[in-house]
């Protein structure tokens, strides 16, 4: 039996609420979970357009948000983070804070950081290690 088109609106919000309440996502990986679940196209863009004019899906949000949680955490570099950001259907490559692109200071100051704190679990004395090195 095929759906009418209420129902399908219905199925296809129901599939971006329950992504949404898992965590972010981006305006594609919710298309793609709709269309996984046989959401037709024209659904489909009708319910991420609705949720996108109501501010839940804003994939700028998504990208900042994952930019952050990528340097703060793993200390992942801007071409490994711009490359995750395209694969999940993000276009502007590695930005973050709403156009700001990621600098050569910022990645080096991230990437020394995590040097450290791996130097430290390895050796047990990080002071040592870090009067030893100063980053250019």
């Amino acid at each position: 039996m095929e759906l009418s088109r209420s129902e399908w609106l219905e199925k296809g919000r129901a599939i971006v609420v329950r992504q949404l309440s898992m965590m972010d996502r981006s305006r594609r990986q919710l298309d793609e979970a709709m269309a996984k679940r046989g959401v037709p196209d024209d659904v489909r863009s009708e319910v991420l357009d609705r949720y996108t004019e109501l501010g839940l899906i804003d994939d700028a949000h998504f990208a900042d948000a994952l930019v952050q949680t990528r340097l703060a955490g793993a200390g992942t570099s801007r071409r490994v983070i711009a490359e995750e950001l395209r694969r999940k259907g993000h276009r502007r490559g590695h930005r973050r804070g709403r156009g700001r692109v990621i600098d050569d200071a910022e990645e080096l100051g991230t990437a020394t950081r995590l040097a450290l704190k791996r130097l430290e679990r390895g050796s047990g004395d990080a002071q040592a290690s870090s009067s030893e090195f100063t980053p250019p």
